[in-house]
């Protein structure tokens, strides 16, 4: 049986991923929620800041893992999976959910949240994991590149609240046994995981039925993306039938 998940909540802080690695070094192996009404200098990915805007989600979830397995790479495209999931009991079906690799959630195609995993090893030798969610639910910032929405724009009922998107968060991840399948694993290759994160593209992966451009090793190439590799890279097949294992590469969806 999962243990059940306790939440914190903070007026004001400067990052709940930074509390969550404080809680795990004195001891609090979770797994818990730390949640911000305000955050100074909340951090996204490749450094990039959080939006922090009141009534929207800032928080991490800390918790263990005995070790590091070769596929923590699709934690956060599967962490995004279980957020698109519980966000679809709100939304309509008349409007699009999706992931776009590697961590973020959109709707409509325009982004509505992120997932951040940071990893630390800890005294007893296992792995601390803080898993960073930001999602927009009263409002959304203004982004350089692409659009940005957010949640009360598309309910299906009168009002929602950060503790009840927690709270559908957490069913799902217990009735998913998401952690569970991720410890479970065989020799260090977590079967199971991966199988589920090939069905949560096929669910929700974002451009699965485009074609894409990308430049990789100096040449610009088309083609489509295919899965996820099982230490989390982006497949992608080129017009030629060559696949392509992508971390960094930059893709331009039609």
């Amino acid at each position: 049986m999962a243990t059940p998940c306790k939440i914190h909540w903070v007026d004001v802080c400067e990052s709940t991923q930074t509390l969550g690695f404080e809680q795990l070094r004195l001891g609090n192996l979770g797994p818990n929620w730390i949640l911000a009404r305000r955050q100074t200098a909340g951090i996204g990915q490749r450094g990039r800041q959080w939006f922090d805007g009141e009534g929207n989600l800032m928080g991490s979830r800390f918790s263990v893992l005995p070790h590091n397995y070769d596929c923590i790479g699709s934690l956060a495209f599967g962490f995004g999976a279980i957020v698109a999931q519980s966000l679809s009991k709100w939304v309509g079906k008349d409007h699009s959910i999706n992931v776009k690799w590697p961590n973020d959630v959109l709707i409509d195609g325009a982004k509505i949240a992120g997932v951040l995993i940071q990893t630390e090893f800890l005294e007893n030798k296992k792995l601390g994991l803080v898993v960073g969610l930001g999602l927009n639910i009263a409002s959304s910032p203004e982004l350089t590149a692409g659009r940005s929405t957010y949640l009360k724009q598309f309910l299906l009922i009168d009002n929602i609240d950060v503790a009840s998107v927690i709270s559908e968060i957490e069913s799902i991840i217990n009735n998913s046994n998401f952690f569970e399948m991720f410890i479970d694993s065989s020799e260090g290759h977590c079967v199971d995981f991966h199988k589920w994160i090939e069905l949560m593209w096929s669910e929700w992966g974002y451009g699965r039925y485009q074609n894409v451009k990308l430049r990789a090793n100096n040449e610009d190439m088309s083609g489509r993306l295919i899965g996820i590799a099982q230490q989390g890279q982006l497949i992608f097949k080129d017009q030629r039938g060559y696949q392509h294992l992508l971390t960094q590469s930059l893709i331009e969806y039609d």
